[in-house]
C-alpha cells in the first residue's frame, strides 16, 4: 500500500455441491445467466422436446415459454440477465439442412424472433458470449466442416469479425462481444487449444491441461474462466468431471464435479459457477451442482 504494508488476498479451494435438479431430463442446450439467476434454454436427449426455457433462481428451476425455433447446440449470451437473454443458431434435427441462423430475444415472459439472422447457419458453436440480448458473439462451430467464422450481434444485425485461429466446434467460453474466452473443442480431434479475443482479434494462449468437448464453462472475460465436465477423449463418450480455472495467464485443475457430466451447460464466473443437465454413463441427467470458491478476506502481512 501507499503506506508500506504488504497485503494479500487468499482464495479459497474451492468445491462442488448438489443444488436444485432441473425439470427437463436434456443435454446440448444453451446456458447463460449467474449462479443465483441462470439459465437453460433448447437442447436434446432425455425428456426434451428441443424447446424448454427453465430459469434458476438460487432456490428451484421454473418452466417458462417456450423458444419459437426448436433447437440444440446453440449459441447465447453468455452473461445476458434472464430478462435480456439472447440465442441463435443450433440445429434441430442434428443434421443439414437442420441448422439454423435464426436469433431469438428472451424479455422474462416470452421469446421474440428477430429479424436479423447469422451470415452463416451452423451449428456446435466453438463458444459464445455476451452481456445482453443486444450485444453478443458467436464464434467458430460446423456448418459441414469446423469453421473459423466469427460473428458479432449490435441488437440490429450480425456482422462477421476477425477468425478464430484454430476452428473447433462444441468447445467453450463465454465473457462479452469485447472482451472474451474459447477452449478446447473438436477440430475434429480433441483440443485443449485456447484463444482470447479483445475486441478485434484473436491471441492464442496457453493450452488447458485437458482436451475435451461438449462442456459446460462459466467465463466473464478472457482472463477469468471455469470450465467443467464433457467428453474428455480421445475416444467418445470418455465422460469427464475435471474442472479448470484460468487466470488469463494459465490453466489451473481444481475440484471435480461430484458427477461425471457429458453435454452439461453452465454459466457464472470463475468462483461462482452453475452446471446442469448432460449425460453420464446411466442417461439423461436432471442434475444441478454449484461451485464456490470464496475470496477470503484481504489480510496485512505483519513482521516482528
Amino acid at each position: 500500500t501507499t503506506g508500506g504494508a504488504l497485503k494479500y488476498t487468499a482464495i479459497a479451494a474451492g468445491t462442488w455441491a448438489s443444488a436444485p435438479s432441473i425439470n427437463t431430463t436434456r443435454a446440448f442446450g444453451g446456458g447463460l445467466g449467474i449462479q443465483t439467476a441462470a439459465m437453460f434454454v433448447g437442447g436434446s436427449g432425455g425428456a426434451s422436446s428441443g424447446n424448454e426455457t427453465e430459469t434458476y433462481d438460487g432456490s428451484a428451476w421454473t418452466t417458462k415459454n417456450t423458444i419459437n425455433t426448436t433447437r440444440n447446440r446453440m449459441g447465447v449470451a453468455t452473461q445476458s440477465p434472464n430478462a435480456a437473454s439472447l440465442i441463435f443458431g443450433g440445429s434441430y434435427p442434428n443434421s443439414a439442412p437442420g441448422y439454423k441462423n435464426q436469433t431469438e430475444t428472451f424479455d422474462g415472459t416470452s421469446w421474440t424472433t428477430v429479424p436479423a439472422t447469422l451470415n452463416t447457419s451452423r451449428r456446435e458453436f466453438g463458444g459464445s458470449a455476451g452481456a445482453s440480448n443486444s450485444a453478443a458473439l458467436g464464434f467458430s462451430g460446423y456448418t459441414t466442416t469446423y469453421i473459423t467464422n466469427v460473428e458479432e450481434y449490435d441488437g440490429s444485425t450480425w456482422a462477421e469479425e476477425s477468425d478464430v485461429n484454430t476452428a473447433r466446434g462444441v468447445g467453450g467460453g463465454g465473457g462479452t462481444s469485447a472482451d472474451a474466452l474459447f477452449v478446447a473443442g473438436l477440430t475434429p480431434s480433441f483440443s485443449a487449444a485456447t484463444e482470447t479475443w479483445d475486441g478485434t482479434s484473436w491471441t492464442t494462449g496457453n493450452n488447458a491441461n485437458n482436451a475435451r468437448s461438449y462442456f459446460g464453462s462459466g467465463v466473464t472475460s478472457s482472463t477469468s474462466g471455469l470450465i467443467f465436465g464433457g467428453d474428455a477423449g480421445p475416444t467418445p463418450a470418455a465422460i469427464d468431471d475435471k474442472t479448470e480455472q484460468w487466470d488469463g495467464t494459465s490453466w489451473t485443475e481444481l475440484a471435480d464435479l461430484a458427477q461425471q457430466m457429458e453435454g452439461c451447460k453452465g454459466c457464472g464466473t470463475s468462483t461462482l459457477a452453475l452446471a446442469f443437465g448432460g449425460y453420464d454413463s446411466g442417461g439423461y441427467l436432471t442434475a444441478t451442482e454449484s461451485w464456490d470458491q470464496t475470496i477470503l478476506t484481504v489480510k496485512t502481512v505483519t513482521v516482528s
